[in-house]
């Protein structure tokens, strides 16, 4: 018996080593054991390659302050230093900085998005912000707001590079009915001022969230996210969308993962292109447990697109791949410059699992 053809010429000479031949054989795989990337503790880590390594960013705290951290890795991922701090600010009800994101831009500057939302008077004033560091995270400098206003909520930028129109930044917008679309704006000038709104996803009742943004090798970009399975439903699945014409329009909304039962989730997702032109995709997912407390008890798996994708051809390969049993928060993929693939995400603190996908 062969096994699959992602493996190659593997082949199983005994009933006996059928088994292993196709556990040899699995399409995703672990490399490694996870790795604590900073001594700090924290939530919600997002990468950017820079310099031939890897700048990570987190949310975490000192006891007295948030802290929104950067560490870095020059070696694959396998050992992490801290780097700078993006901005700090005081503990305080009604207040939370959260949600950092870094991006890498081409001037070699580094963008760090997040969300400082308080309280100082009557109305809760929400804020996208962003700051920019030329020294690789040492040292950061605020640049922009994205968005502030008292209205609208605002979480989760997420920064993507389109090199024909410039630097984009989507994030989720809930509107006056408190439903919650996906947006984006470009800037022209590195971040330091944005353009209008565009809508990237709407549904009604859909609570579209927690954007993350891939280029196919064709051009064209997939933003994938998390909705409700049914309008107003309370259960999450991960969906996409795309464009063709650098994220002006969008179409082609489809479900990527809906879970057999309408009790479970899957949601939190992330998204990166693979150096082979395919696409991988992380996301949470709940249905492999037995407490019923989304987001509490889910676990990290990935999933690989059937081939190279295309505008018109974006399959799915397969079932899911768990990385990380229950319980995980907030995971995102990126692949670094030496062509390591990362999963990144908090289990007791910022981790990192290497995986390989063949």
């Amino acid at each position: 018996n062969d096994c699959d053809p992602v493996c190659g010429d593997n082949y199983c000479a005994s009933e006996e080593s059928l088994e292993t031949c196709f556990e040899d054989c699995e399409p995703i795989v672990l490399d490694g054991l996870p790795i604590s990337i900073s001594s700090f503790g924290g939530t919600y880590p997002r990468g950017t390659p820079y310099n031939n390594g890897i700048l990570v960013g987190f949310d975490s705290s000192d006891g007295e302050n948030f802290v929104l951290r950067t560490v870095y890795s020059s070696n694959g991922g396998r050992t992490w230093s801290p780097r700078g701090v993006v901005a700090s600010h005081e503990i305080a009800q009604d207040r939370d900085l959260a949600n950092l994101m870094p991006w890498t831009l081409p001037n070699g500057q580094i963008l760090g998005g997040f969300r400082h939302h308080d309280k100082p008077g009557s109305n809760l004033i929400y804020r996208l912000l962003a700051s920019t560091s030329s020294d690789g995270g040492f040292t950061w400098n605020f640049l922009s707001e994205i968005e502030v206003g008292e209205v609208h909520g605002i979480w989760e930028p997420l920064f993507f590079v389109v090199p024909e129109v410039g630097t984009q930044v989507y994030y989720a917008r809930e509107e006056t009915n408190h439903d919650q679309d996906i947006v984006m704006r470009q800037s022209l000038d590195n971040g330091a001022s944005w353009g209008p709104i565009i809508t990237v996803a709407e549904q009604t009742g859909s609570r579209d969230g927690m954007p993350a943004v891939a280029q196919l090798n064709d051009g064209s970009l997939v933003t994938i996210f998390e909705s409700f399975r049914e309008p107003n439903s309370g259960t999450f699945v991960v969906r996409t969308v795309q464009s063709n014409d650098d994220g002006a329009t969008w179409t082609h909304r489809q479900d990527l993962y809906v879970p057999e039962s309408s009790t479970q989730n899957a949601g939190a997702p992330y998204i990166t292109a693979l150096p082979d032109g395919r696409l991988l995709a992380s996301f949470m997912t709940d249905e492999n447990s037995t407490e019923s407390d989304w987001p509490n008890h889910a676990a990290v798996a990935v999933m690989v697109t059937d081939g190279v994708p295309s505008f018109e051809d974006l399959r799915w390969a397969g079932t899911p791949k768990i990385i990380v049993n229950e319980s995980v928060y907030w995971p995102s993929v990126m692949v670094a410059p030496t062509n390591e693939i990362l999963v990144l995400y908090d289990q007791g603190g910022p981790k990192v699992q290497r995986i390989l996908v063949r």
